[in-house]
């Protein structure tokens, strides 16, 4: 029984302070709720797209672009307003509507009932946050600052993003095959360990502009 003045428990816990988990999840398939069909609701809904995740969107208006994804049977939008029913079976939820109130309502929801939740401008009442991140063959970064400041993390994201190149791609697909060889071979996982890191280090002093 919730005592009187007790305030919902999030998931992950309130304030951050810098206590945030970097994780990345497996989406695909999941099913991630949008509230909201804007401007900002449609960035968040291209990286959700990217996860293949299974995409609900509940706004009684869309932009053009959110409009024809649903036309395209790539998600569904529910054309009304928000409701607690659109919760039920969520791994994520998106807040991002223009108004404050509603998304803090819809913060409370998903907060009582253990879901994590994301809302746009509001990183206090985040339970994850989406970072500035870059993908390139199977290699990804993310940047976060824990909702400070966004346009740092995306400067540093470009930033390393310009230190990535084919080489390392091609290290990367070298480095895989030898570990599934390795794993075959050698039981000792630091020895595994080992011979990895040497290989890296082999690689970076091989490069023409290594100091």
């Amino acid at each position: 029984m919730k005592r009187k003045n007790e305030q919902p428990m999030s998931l992950f816990g309130a304030g951050h302070n810098g206590t945030l988990f970097p994780a990345f999840f497996n989406l695909r398939g999941r099913r991630c709720v949008v509230v909201g069909a804007g401007a900002v609701a449609q960035r968040k809904i291209a990286r959700l797209r990217a996860c293949k995740a299974r995409i609900v969107v509940v706004s009684p208006h869309a932009t053009r672009r959110i409009a024809t994804l649903a036309a395209q049977g790539d998600l569904v939008w529910h054309q009304k307003p928000w409701s607690m029913r659109y919760l039920g079976g969520a791994f994520l939820v998106f807040a991002a509507t223009d108004d404050h109130n509603l998304n803090r309502r819809i913060a409370a929801a998903c907060k009582e009932r253990g879901i994590p939740v994301n809302v746009a401008d509001n990183p206090a009442l985040c339970d994850f946050m989406m970072p500035a991140c870059f993908k390139r063959g199977q290699i990804t970064v993310a940047v976060s600052t824990g909702g400070a400041s966004p346009a740092c993390a995306a400067y540093l994201r470009t930033v390393l993003a310009a230190t990535i190149t084919n080489q390392h791609l091609t290290l990367l697909k070298r480095l895989t095959t030898l570990r599934h060889s390795l794993k075959h071979t050698i039981p000792a996982t630091k020895k595994r360990r080992k011979i990895l890191k040497n290989q890296i280090v082999s690689a970076i002093l091989s490069t023409p502009d290594a100091s």
